[in-house]
């Protein structure tokens, strides 16, 4: 009953309301309290610690006796050398990240910005493709510094800046409305620096100059917010001829925050549709969560069954985890880490040693099997019905009737996974540019001209913002020609970073006969 007093004495016969009777002798020494956990059922600590003895002493007996053997997940040295080796492989693959977006986004920046004046001016439309060269050398006083270094500092320096924010201030404990506020603070910041990059690769503003604080503050003379003249008087006609001036000035810049933040979407949405159609692990292992790559425990299985389940990939988003995702083509195939040259009997030592649960654990908790029992008649014929033979014989892990003994199974870590993020997210890229062609130019032709009118610069130069009355088959083909060039060498980066980082893998047995090598010459040196 628990705590359920007056139930219990109502069952046995007694009326809640009848006096207490207290008894004459003492108070025993031996006498507890009784405890109840937290649904109150009665719990003994002393049985508890009993119960936590017996399973460690038929444990200990099943071993000495050669029954079963210790379980690999009680070799501390070996969890922790596994733990070791999965943060060695998030960290390089971290880093080859890092050097493929690098390469990526500041490697091929030529082609961005003649692909933008590709969009932009009438001169690099009306040449076929193979002059391209001879017009920029006519139309670019400095061509090869303006193409492949316009705008580069201002990126660098919007790197440097996230990278000291995310080393630093993230660090800082702070009220949920600061990082709202920084979030959009951001992004406010960020739609200007790209608008900066792209009036530098086009020329139109001095190829290697950092921004001004004014150029971030709208209605100065720089902002790509510019203010109209002032209202003649505060009448509402006024007031309200001025606010549609503004926003007319403004929609250049409006025009293109909608863009980016599309691109960005799309680019996104397409990586992770292409990342699900080529052959993949479903997530990857952080480094804090190191249990599938411990002893005795699997990786992701080619096929492996389950339950239908959600898991964050690698692009941020929940994608669902199934039966049917194939696995890395880039991954090794290895048994659990560490590994052994056969598989070993499962161990008889109880997982409740530690812990041991309740009623509803207890009933749902399952020992794991000692001997397998493979009966087969015998031989005799003459012997009478019903009688067998029964044989001993070891359970291995690759027998072929084990759900598990006849799947490969993969390492999965960040390592592992960097060809395919990067390959899905440089074939979402360019699908997205070439989705969103149109919107670009459009866009990119009406802040073109709307700078170049402030600036005071010729704009005989620049297409119309109407995209239909400005498209040739040879603008077209221009276009499609860098785009592809681009993604030639963008794949020849995934190649060069790929090969990076297969130099630096290593294998579980590498890894082992690593970390040994390393550790008899720390003796040696002692020594």
């Amino acid at each position: 009953m628990g705590r359920q007093g007056p139930l219990t004495a109502l069952a046995l016969g007694r009326s809640p309301y009848d006096d207490v009777v207290q008894g004459d002798g003492g108070e025993g020494s031996q006498s507890s309290t009784q405890q109840y956990d937290e649904k109150g059922r009665p719990v003994n600590p002393e049985t508890k610690r009993l119960n936590r003895e017996i399973v460690r002493s038929h444990n200990e007996v099943m071993h000495v006796i050669g029954v079963a053997e210790p379980d690999p997940n009680s070799n501390e040295s070996e969890v922790q050398s596994a733990r070791r080796y999965l943060l060695y492989e998030h960290i390089i693959g971290d880093r080859m990240e890092m050097i493929g977006k690098g390469l990526s986004d500041v490697g091929v920046w030529g082609f961005t910005g003649l692909r933008q004046r590709i969009l932009v001016y009438k001169p690099f439309s009306l040449e076929p493709f193979w002059r391209l060269g001879h017009v920029c050398w006519r139309e670019i006083p400095r061509p090869l510094p303006s193409l492949f270094l316009a705008g580069l500092p201002t990126e660098l320096a919007w790197r440097v800046a996230e990278w000291l924010q995310s080393k630093y201030i993230e660090e800082i404990s702070l009220p949920t409305l600061f990082w709202d506020m920084q979030e959009v603070i951001g992004n406010y910041l960020r739609v200007h620096v790209e608008l900066y990059i792209f009036l530098q690769r086009t020329g139109i503003v001095s190829e290697f100059a950092l921004p001004t604080i004014a150029y971030f503050i709208p209605f100065t003379s720089s902002s790509p917010f510019p203010a109209p003249p002032p209202p003649p008087d505060f009448t509402m006609a006024s007031i309200g001829r001025w606010c549609w001036a503004a926003a007319i000035k403004a929609a250049p810049m409006i025009l293109f925050a909608i863009w980016r933040k599309h691109f960005a979407r799309i680019m996104s949405d397409l990586a992770i549709k292409i990342y699900l159609k080529l052959p993949h692990i479903d997530a990857i292992i952080d480094p804090r969560s190191y249990q599938d790559m411990l002893p005795g425990q699997g990786s992701q299985s080619r096929g492996g069954g389950g339950t239908t389940a959600s898991t964050t990939n690698v692009f941020g988003t929940e994608e669902p985890s199934t039966s049917q995702q194939n696995t890395v083509e880039t991954s090794e195939e290895h048994p659990s880490f560490p590994t052994s040259g056969a598989s070993r009997r499962p161990s008889a030592f109880s997982g409740r040693g530690d812990d041991y649960g309740s009623d509803e654990e207890d009933n749902g908790a399952i020992s794991g099997t000692l001997i397998s029992f493979d009966v087969e008649a015998t031989e005799a014929t003459d012997a009478p019905p019903g009688i067998w033979s029964a044989e001993l014989r070891p359970t291995m892990g690759n027998d072929s009737r084990s759900p598990n003994g006849s799947q490969a199974v993969y390492l999965k870590n960040a390592l592992t996974q960097q060809p395919l993020i990067h390959a899905a997210t440089m074939l979402g890229r360019a699908a997205t540019t070439l989705l969103l062609a149109p919107l670009e130019a459009i866009t990119l032709r009406m802040v073109a001209q709307s700078y170049s009118l402030r600036l005071g610069l010729p704009i005989d130069s620049l297409w119309e913002p109407f995209l239909l009355r400005t498209v040739t088959w040879r603008w077209a083909a221009n276009y499609l020609a860098i785009d592809f060039l681009h993604l030639m060498l963008q794949g020849d980066i995934w190649t060069g970073v790929t090969y990076l980082g297969r130099s630096y893998h290593l294998t579980p047995e590498e890894w082992t006969s690593m970390t040994a090598e390393q550790h008899a010459e720390l003796v040696r040196e002692r020594e």
